[in-house]
Order: structure tokens, then sequence, then C-alpha cells
């Protein structure tokens, strides 16, 4: 039976580390990712069993409402956003629509009834939100969103790789080995000129 969950008000929900000895071989490329996980939600038994099931996804952060979850997005570099239909106010998918405007490559998974996933069809089909997971939800099937919501994340980042410091440093030395090299020949140039005078 799901119970309404203190607002940060009350209650603020620090961070959960998840950790898993439990690694096959074929994880260790994720298991290095450290991903962070937001959960919107006032449903204290989705709550749960996300926290429980994150796996992978070692950081798992909870916010009563989906204006609130704006400030972590701001605030981080989060990976999934697991998102019940229920905390939206106004028009779900335009809410939906911005968020993935404004965060591409957030993994958006959406939480709700039957009937809101019917609502939100077309946001699963255009690929705004990655997956639909029907309440009350059951730790396997959580584990298994979770997994699949981290495998994403990890794609995407591959797709779209965010340069590192070492990447921006090699950038600039190769511009100013070209900036110097391209001054040495006009150098060069200018030294054949004046000899041949």
């Amino acid at each position: 039976m799901a119970s309404d969950v203190p607002g940060p008000e009350e209650s603020e929900l620090p961070a959960i580390e998840v950790h898993s000895d439990a690694r096959t071989a074929a994880d260790s490329s994720l298991a290095s990712e450290i991903v962070e996980l937001i959960v919107v939600t006032r449903d204290a038994e989705l709550l749960q069993t996300l926290r429980a099931a994150a796996g992978r996804a070692r950081r798992v952060w909870h916010v009563p409402s989906a204006d609130k979850a704006a400030d972590l997005l701001l605030a981080g570099d989060v990976g999934i956003l697991v998102l019940d239909v229920a905390t939206i106010v106004g028009d779900r998918n335009a809410f939906a629509i911005e968020l993935k405007r404004q965060f591409p490559d957030l993994v958006v998974v959406l939480a709700g009834s039957r009937e809101a996933e019917s609502a939100m069809a077309a946001l699963l089909s255009d690929g705004t939100a990655y997956r639909f997971l029907h309440k009350p939800v059951s730790p396997g099937r959580a584990r298994s969103f979770a997994d699949a919501a981290v495998k994403r994340h990890c794609e995407r980042r591959s797709i779209r790789p965010r340069p590192g410091p070492v990447e921006v440093a090699g950038r600039r030395r190769i511009a100013w080995i070209a900036l110097l090299t391209a001054a040495a020949a006009v150098a060069v140039a200018a030294l054949v000129a004046l000899s041949r005078r």
C-alpha cells in the first residue's frame, strides 16, 4: 500500500549509496560509471522499491515534485530521472518534452498507472521517455528497469562524449602548435625574402 512521503521541509532524504559485490563480467564496464538517479514521487512504496533495486545506479536522490527535480538536474550530472506522472502539475506531455529539450542526455523513465501510460504513449514512441514503469512495481521489474536505464545512459554518454580536461588541454596544445607553426613559417618566409635582397 502506497503512502505519502514527507516533503523536503519535513525530511531531507540524502543520496543512498548502493554497492553490490555480485557483479558479472558484462557489468564491469558499467560498474565504474557512477550514475545519479532522481526519483520524483510521493509514493513511499515506489521510492523504497527503486532504492532497493538501484544496483548500478549508485546514487539515488528523492524529490516529492517535478518542479523540485529541476534544482537537482541543474546542480549535477544526473543520468536518469524516474518521474511518477502523478507528481506533474499541468500538461504532462509538455512537461516531459521540455525536460528532454533542456536535458537531451537524460534518460527519462515514467511511472504510473496503465491509464497514465496510454496518455503518455506518444512520449514513449518518439523517444522523449525511455520506458514506462507500471505501479505498483515489483523489485525484479524495478531492477530490470534500473539496469536498462543505466545501460541506456552509458550508451548515450559514448555517443555524445563530453570532453574531459585532458581532451580540452590536448585541443589547446594542438591549437598552440598550429599557431606557432604558422608563425614560424611566416618568420622563415620573411628571412628568406630578406636574404634574397
